[in-house]
């Protein structure tokens, strides 16, 4: 399963939309943009990850 390219790409955007959609939200009500900055690099340092990782991993026959 950790094969296939499709399980990284998919990890890695699930887990940048389950922390983005709150800092969303909470960026609303507060006015820390600089912090919110940070975080929203992190995520997408996190997603961008996967996606290398999987790129990296992912095996030419598990991929047709």
């Amino acid at each position: 399963m950790n094969k296939l390219l499709l399980f990284w790409i998919c990890t890695g955007t699930l887990l940048f939309y389950i922390g983005i959609i709150p800092i969303q939200i909470m960026a609303k009500f507060f006015n820390y943009r600089g912090l919110f900055d940070y975080i929203i690099l992190g995520l997408n340092i996190i997603m961008y990850g996967f996606f290398t990782i999987g790129f990296i991993i992912s095996k030419k026959e598990y991929n047709k």
